[in-house]
């Protein structure tokens, strides 16, 4: 059998081929860690560095449904914040902004809430998904009330107010946050949630024709906090926008 013999490098073509291999295992070590832009938390850490913040922990990525647009909740030594990231722009350029924030809070006041958006992409279970990064000290678990003023609007063209209430329970979790998933119970109830994650609150009858439509006019939230024996720990109250 004939063996095959590459041809000799050059002391030129041996740096080139070196500095080739090193950028390939340095690339490779990037995208890794997940600090490239093809990455979700690579895209994340490079907004991050774009608003001149320090490198934040991704702590929830919402990965069901339609996955052009994936969200995530990211949380800071001073800050939180809930992001989008376009999926389909990740593998397109290297440097193409593919992250945007979507709700940001400070640790440092009160507590505060924030929450995942787009009905394409969470709605399909009539849930919305809401987090409080950080509670009084001394609190182990949190009820958190939704309350959202909606306006409805009848085919015979007639107008009605409802006030929905909507609540959820959680446990402070290993990095100090309190996890919400609210869920509808009712008809009224998914249009609401469907209208507050971005949706269209329109509802049809049988026949296809428009039946009635919901819009939120105001939407705002209580946490109540509780100490491990069941003891009050503090309270928060605020409006989501």
């Amino acid at each position: 059998m004939r063996s095959i013999h590459l041809p000799r490098l050059s002391r030129r073509g041996k740096i080139i081929r070196n500095l080739a291999l090193a950028a390939a295992v340095v690339l490779s070590l990037w995208v890794g860690t997940e600090r490239g832009p093809w990455t979700v938390n690579g895209a994340l850490r490079q907004l991050e560095q774009e608003l001149l913040l320090e490198p934040g922990r991704t702590v929830h990525i919402q990965t069901e449904g339609v996955l052009e647009h994936q969200w995530a909740f990211v949380l800071g030594k001073e800050y939180a914040y809930t992001a989008v990231v376009r999926r389909r722009d990740l593998d397109r350029s290297f440097w193409s902004k593919t992250a945007s924030v979507y709700q940001a809070i400070s640790l440092e006041g009160e507590p505060g809430l924030l929450s995942l958006s787009d009905w394409s992409l969470l709605g399909q279970q009539e849930s919305w998904r809401l987090f409080c990064p950080q509670g009084p000290a001394g609190a182990t678990s949190a009820r958190l009330t939704v309350e959202a003023l909606c306006q409805w609007k009848q085919s015979d063209g007639t107008r009605s107010e409802q006030i929905l209430c909507l609540q959820g329970e959680a446990s402070r979790d290993e990095n100090g946050v309190y996890a919400f998933l609210l869920q509808a119970d009712t008809p009224e109830e998914e249009m609401a949630l469907t209208v507050l994650m971005g949706g269209s609150g329109y509802e049809e009858d049988e026949a296809g024709r428009w039946k009635r439509t919901c819009q939120v006019l105001e939407t705002s939230y209580r946490l109540d906090f509780t100490g491990p024996a069941g003891e009050p720990a503090g309270r928060s109250e605020g409006v989501l926008t």
